[in-house]
Formats: C-alpha cells, structure tokens, sequence
C-alpha cells in the first residue's frame, strides 16, 4: 500500500493535507509526527529497503527538529536520501525557500489559505506524488 510521512504539529494543517491527499489517491496512506525528530527515530525502526515511504512532507516550523533541519538529517542519510521531500508551509520567506530547494527538498509548497489555493495545491501534489 502506498503511505507517506508527515511531520506537522498544528492539527488544522494536518487534516488539510489529509484533504489534499485524499484527493490524489483514495488509497494513500499517512503517517504523523509531532516533529521531524519523531519522524526520523520512525524511519530507524524500518526495513528501508523493503517498504520505504513513497515520500516524506515536512511543515517548516515543528517543534525540536523543524522541516529545514530534518530535511538536512534525510539527506545526509544514505537510507533516505532518494525518498521525495516536500516542505508544506505557511512561510512564503524566499530564503527558507531557496535553502529547502539547496538541501535537497523535491518542492517548497505554501499551505492553501483559500479554495483557490487548495485547487493549486491539490495540482501540485498530484504532479509530485505520482505514480505512487
């Protein structure tokens, strides 16, 4: 079964992406974490080579280990450094952007504020998470 990770500590956004997903594939499968540590310490207790996660979204601002910092450990880890990452956050700072897309990031995605946005979004994990 396809499943993805997600570290987000804000319940409201947490049922956004399930909205979004749900809307990608019917099928997919999430997985949540307070925090980018917590998702990190889950992928150890893996077998990596036999059912890694199709991909892996982290909210930039997560308490312990935010978005930009768990990014960093994912792809310095030999294990999961294949597996997509996509920040998925509020902050439109072009900074954050640029040093997500430099460490390695598949895409930096603002969080929908309105219909529109959530439309585009949807358009966008549709093109980043298939196939599955």
């Amino acid at each position: 079964m396809p499943y993805f990770l997600y570290s987000e500590d804000d319940l409201d956004d947490l049922d956004i992406l399930k909205e979004i997903m749900h809307g990608v594939d019917e099928a997919l499968e999430m997985l949540s974490f307070p925090n980018g540590k917590a998702l990190v310490e889950y992928l150890k207790q893996l077998d990596a080579i036999t059912n890694p996660p199709d991909f892996i979204v982290l909210d930039l601002n997560t308490p312990v280990w935010n978005g930009l910092r768990t990014l960093e450990v994912l792809k310095n880890c030999p294990v999961y450094s294949q597996v997509p990452v996509i920040i998925f956050s509020t902050s439109r700072n072009t900074g954050y952007i640029e040093q997500a897309l430099k460490l390695g990031a598949a895409a930096y995605l603002v969080k929908p504020g309105n219909n529109i946005e959530m439309d585009l979004s949807l358009k966008t994990f549709k093109k980043l998470c298939r196939p599955v």
